[in-house]
């Protein structure tokens, strides 16, 4: 199941939006365009979550910015299946 979950499912990265920060700013840094929205900004990812996250929490130590709330969220295999069929829960 996790194989089909990689394959058809992307992973999210969120956290809320540090209020120096630019998004273009994490875009150029994680090497990923994250949106914003209410104040949180996220991206969707189907590979290189791992080097994403390593270069968002490099970069945040070293500049002492804090990113609150991040999660990183893998969809579930419902999810897939729901969305691989068009259904609704």
């Amino acid at each position: 199941s996790s194989t089909l979950i990689s394959a058809l499912g992307a992973t999210t990265i969120r956290f809320e939006l540090p209020s120096s920060v630019e998004v273009s700013v994490l875009n150029s840094i994680a090497g990923t365009e994250f949106i914003i929205r209410d104040k949180v900004v996220a991206a969707l990812l189907s590979s290189g979550v791992q080097e994403v996250l390593l270069r968002l929490l490099t970069w945040s130590d070293t500049n002492g910015i804090v990113l609150s709330h991040l999660e990183v969220v893998r969809p579930t295999l419902n999810d897939v299946f729901l969305g691989a069929t068009g259904g609704d829960e």
